[in-house]
């Protein structure tokens, strides 16, 4: 962090987006991917909120936007503790919205769906990835999965002083799939 605010003058926005995610059913799962999947989900972002305070506190406030998941607000069969750790990183988060609020810094949380065109799927899907944007596109209410974009648009927003007034939030930027049931929307 001291290299970045010497680079840069200060340090006023993070946005931790980096995560792991491996399926599973809960009584398979390895003790061993609980720890990596909670040191990477929860245990990362939260060291590097903490480390960038004294920056934040320095420069009169800040922003901080963290990715975490639809599915820390509702369950997935066979993904469990991806679940877990992105539940975890949402009450982490809102802590520390309230812990930090006095120093005018911000913590907010972005709860995607699917979105495609990223890494996060490869290691499971490998070559199977389009079948399974395929899968999950009729999934979303809108009709489709995400993109990239769709996710920096929201972290920019909330990053950005039209949001000063926002904090402790989990925003679900998903297509409405927070609101389906695991079965395709249907028509008449």
């Amino acid at each position: 962090m001291s290299f970045t605010a010497k680079k840069t003058g200060k340090i006023d926005i993070l946005v931790n987006n980096a995560g792991i995610m491996r399926f599973g059913t809960l009584p398979e799962t390895d003790p061993g991917m609980w720890d990596l999947t909670m040191k990477i989900n929860v245990f990362a972002p939260w060291r590097l909120m903490v480390a960038v305070l004294p920056h934040m506190k320095k420069a009169g406030g800040g922003s901080i936007v963290n990715l975490s998941s639809i599915a820390g607000i509702k369950a997935f069969p066979g993904a469990g503790i991806y679940c877990a750790s992105k539940a975890a990183l949402q009450s982490l988060s809102q802590v520390m919205a309230m812990e930090t609020a006095p120093e005018r810094i911000r913590v907010n949380l972005i709860c995607p769906a699917v979105v495609e065109d990223t890494e996060l799927a490869t290691p499971i899907f490998g070559e199977k990835v389009p079948d399974f944007y395929n899968t999950m596109r009729p999934l979303h209410p809108l009709g489709r999965n995400g993109k990239p974009a769709d996710i920096a648009e929201a972290a920019l927003f909330l990053a950005s002083d039209q949001s000063s007034w926002v904090t402790g939030i989990i925003l679900p930027v998903d297509g409405g799939r927070h609101l389906s049931t695991n079965r395709p929307v249907v028509s008449s």
